[in-house]
Order: structure tokens, then sequence, then C-alpha cells
């Protein structure tokens, strides 16, 4: 281990300069698998000089504390290296590999799953990279160009054309890869939240390129989207084709709001993200085969129609679940939220699940609550559906 002072090193352009910085070189260890590390403690020696009829101290050796690091696991890559390793194929030529190395330094907050989905996310608008796994904003790597891109015709090849979608000459990404979609602006992180667990239309404002990987057999990846880009599918036959559980769901366009999703990343020690005040917990995490998709029709207060026998008045706000194997979890409620009143909060047994499996006609009870806390009614252990769901009461002033 070595360890040299800011003053004494060349940085690289993107890599500013910090007063009171030491670099640490680990041998054998490289930057992107170092997770976190502590900050190191020194001892310092004293050497005693003699000077006239008395000494003086200056410091001398200089002893390292123990420290403590955390590396990756060597077989699973952070989230950081798996995005880069994505972004590096479209715009390697304008970042440099450079930058490729230092964002794995930078940015190691999210850590990528063997076996499941993640989604994955980056944005270029010229001089900012941003990346996005799950949705979630994991870090950025700036490039400023004194006098314009040092080589355009590098740029030129950035386009989608001339690019591949999971391996160049120099990496490749190894598992499956789906719902491929290419846009001409740089998206903003609602955007990329709102789309990122639904198909597209093809017609979308902005969509250059929309791969669904549907297929099936062949060599031509489709292009979904109005500009027929197909691809061309190399060192690949039938057999490379397979079934794909990525969270995706169809749903319907009027309840394309607030769209959120469980499946197996979602954690079992939290609560799902709220979709306009309805949520989930799963009490066992999920295989990758199980998932559900939901969004809604975003309509507030409450309504008396299409209501099964004993229910006196239903959530407006409608949402629709799109749901692949099996999913039991638990249903939470925010009835504040739902509704947009501050209604009075009866017994849970007042309170109930509401399905239906069309856009029309009565609903049926599927459950009955069994607990509240302030405004949260929740439904426990309930076997999700393909359909449309909202809460219902049993009296008036409830909702």
């Amino acid at each position: 281990m070595a360890v040299l002072d800011p003053n004494e090193i060349m940085f690289r352009a993107f890599e500013p300069k910090v007063q009171n910085r030491f670099i640490m070189y680990v041998d054998a260890i490289p930057s992107f698998m170092i997770k976190n590390v502590t900050a190191p403690s020194f001892t310092d020696e004293e050497v005693k000089l003699d000077h006239m009829n008395t000494y003086r101290k200056i410091r001398g050796k200089r002893n390292w504390e123990n420290m403590d690091m955390t590396l990756y696991d060597p077989i699973t890559p952070s989230g950081a290296q798996a995005v880069m390793d994505w972004a590096r194929l479209s715009y390697e030529s304008v970042t440099g590999r450079d930058g490729y190395a230092d964002f794995y330094i930078n940015n190691s907050s999210a850590n990528t799953d063997v076996g499941k989905w993640e989604h994955v996310a980056w944005t270029y608008s010229g001089t900012n990279l941003k990346v996005y796994v799950n949705g979630e904003f994991i870090g950025s790597f700036y490039h400023e160009y004194s006098n314009g891109p040092a080589n355009t015709s590098n740029i030129s090849n950035a386009k989608l054309m001339t690019k591949y979608i999971g391996y160049n000459s120099s990496a490749t990404i190894h598992g499956e890869i789906d719902e491929v979609r290419f846009w001409n602006d740089k998206r903003t992180a609602s955007e990329i939240a709102d789309n990122m667990f639904i198909e597209l239309n093809g017609d979308e404002a902005g969509l250059v390129a929309y791969y669904k990987m549907t297929n099936g057999t062949g060599t031509t990846l489709t292009d979904n989207s109005s500009n027929s880009y197909n691809g061309t599918l190399k060192n690949m036959n039938n057999n490379d084709w397979v079934t794909s559980y990525a969270p995706i769901g169809n749903l319907n366009n009027d309840y394309r709001n607030s769209i959120k999703a469980i499946w197996a990343k979602t954690s079992t020690s939290q609560y799902s993200l709220s979709s306009n005040g309805l949520f989930f917990k799963i009490d066992a995490a999920l295989t990758e085969q199980n998932f559900v998709v939901f969004g809604n029709n975003n309509l507030s207060s409450s309504s008396a129609s299409d209501l099964p026998a004993g229910v006196v008045k239903r959530s407006k706000r409608i949402w629709h679940l799109y749901e692949s194997g099996t999913v039991e979890t638990n249903v939470i409620f925010d009835i504040s939220d739902v509704t947009g009143n501050n209604p009075t909060v009866g017994a849970s047994s007042n309170y109930k699940l509401l399905y239906r499996s069309g856009t029309s006609g009565d609903f049926s009870v599927a459950a009955t609550a069994n607990g509240v806390s302030g405004d949260n009614i929740t439904f426990s252990t309930v076997n999700l559906n393909d359909g449309y769901y909202c809460i219902g009461v049993t009296q008036n002033n409830g909702l």
C-alpha cells in the first residue's frame, strides 16, 4: 500500500484536485472493487535534537493505525460497474475509458443482484452523463471540452445505427436484456420512473427506437417504434431466445399514473413505493417469475356506483394491476391520499378491498381489512389478480 500526497501527483482532466486529500493505492485490489473504507488514523513518533542547553522536538516517523475496508463481492459487480459497462457501449468515444473507470470509484451506491432484473437508464446532455438504476439516480460523470469535442467522427459513431446492444469489442453484458428504448431527448428522473415498468405504445414523443425483444426466433430484432430501426442479432440462434420475466406490465392507458411495481428486487423489510395512496408489503421475497405492476386513474373523492351488496361507497381512484405468476402481499391504502378527504376512520372491518376483472361492471369484495393505523387501512395476505382494485366502506363517513 502506498499513500501519495495530492501535490505530488498528476490529476487527469476530469479529476478535480482537492486540498488535504490523499490518494490511496492498494496493490492487487481494483479501485472499483472498494465499496467503502474508513478514514485512516495516524500516530507520530518524535525525534529529539540537542539544541544548545535544551532540545527541540520534530515529527518523526508516521505510523498507520488499523483501517477497515469493505469490498464488493467479486462475483457480483457494483451497480455503477454494471451500468457503465452498458453506457460505455454507446459513448465510450465521448466519455473515454478513464471516465468509465473513474465512475467506478466515485459512484458505488447501488449493487446488482445476480438472477434479478435491474432497470438501467442513462442520459447524456453533451457534457453530463447521468445514470439511474431501478429509477434511482446513482451518479453522474461530467466531461468538459474546452474547444468542442475532441473527435467529432467518434461522436457520429455513437449514433444508434452503428452501435451494439449488449456487446462491443471490449465489453460484453453476460445476462438477459429486455425492453431497450432509445430517446432523442435527455430524459428526466420522473420520465424514467414513469415508464420503467410499462410497455410503450411505440409512438411516444422523442422515442427513436424501441426493442420489445418479443421476436422469439430468428436473428432480426424488430424495432417496435414507428422508425423501423431493426437490428441484426449476432452469435445467436433460436435456442438463445428465453422467456423474460422483467417486471413490465401492459397497463390500460387510462391507468398509467404513478406506475409502481413489486418484483424480486422488492425488500420484505419495507413498503413498496406508493401509487397515489396504494402500496404493498410482502412478507416473503418474490421469485423472478412473480411480480405486479400497478398504476391508477388519478381520480379523487368517492363514488356510490358499481358497488357490491353491503358496501355504500368506494374510492373513485381505481388501480389497474398487471400480475405475473402468483403474488401474495399485504395491501395498504392511505385513504386521505386516495380520496383527498379527511375521513373519520372507523373499524377495520368496515373497509373492503374491491375487485373487478374489467373496466366496467360491479365490483366484488376481495378481502376485509384487518388493520387500521391512522389513515392507513391494511388488508393482510391478499392473493392478487390481474384486474382493477379500489377500496370500499360499509359506513358513509369512512371515506
